[in-house]
């Protein structure tokens, strides 16, 4: 149905094209991180939407460039209804939870210190965004991420390393307890 945007035959045969060839790929990626079917069919079908909208940036679809930009298109949208999903969630439990006064404060705490931590990491290089993403939350290897990436894996290693020191300095600094 959304092909119909398509201005020529020629893109609406690329689109058709890049789905059929990465429609399974895509899949995993949408559901490694939303953990259900469905959404993950929903992430897909918002993915080829937004490659159809970006059509004219493909040139060859076999490429490593290619499939590493359907990847990062599909990880952002994912990443995005996760978020929303997991903000709804929040809200449903929060209206079930008993009184922990006493403990509000660790909370607050501790939510502080998650959200420092994200805004940290969000200023990191895009470079040693991607790389703790891809090792933390889907557990790849160094040598699975050096293929997604088209990097060497010493690269992959040595961006790990210098993510998480810096990590561990932020951390040091804010005074977020034990840190090895």
């Amino acid at each position: 149905m959304f092909l119909l945007v398509l201005d020529t035959e020629e893109d609406v045969l690329l689109a058709e094209q890049i789905y059929l060839k990465y429609k399974n790929l895509l899949f995993v990626v949408a559901n490694d991180i939303l953990q259900n079917q469905h959404d993950a069919e929903d992430a897909l079908q918002q993915t080829m939407i937004r490659v159809i909208d970006n059509i004219d940036k493909i040139k060859d679809i076999d490429s490593k460039q290619t499939r590493n930009f359907l990847c990062i298109i599909c990880r952002n949208i994912s990443l995005n209804m996760f978020n929303k999903i997991k903000s709804a969630n929040i809200s449903e439990i929060k209206d079930d939870l008993p009184d922990l006064r006493e403990d509000i404060e660790t909370l607050i705490l501790t939510k502080d210190m998650y959200i420092k931590l994200k805004e940290f990491i969000d200023t990191l290089d895009k470079k040693y965004q991607d790389v703790l993403f891809l090792k933390l939350n889907h557990n790849l290897s160094g040598e699975e991420i050096a293929r997604i990436l088209d990097i060497k894996p010493e690269t992959v290693r040595k961006r790990l390393e210098r993510s998480r020191k810096q990590i561990r300095n932020f951390m040091a600094k804010e005074g977020m307890g034990n840190v090895k």
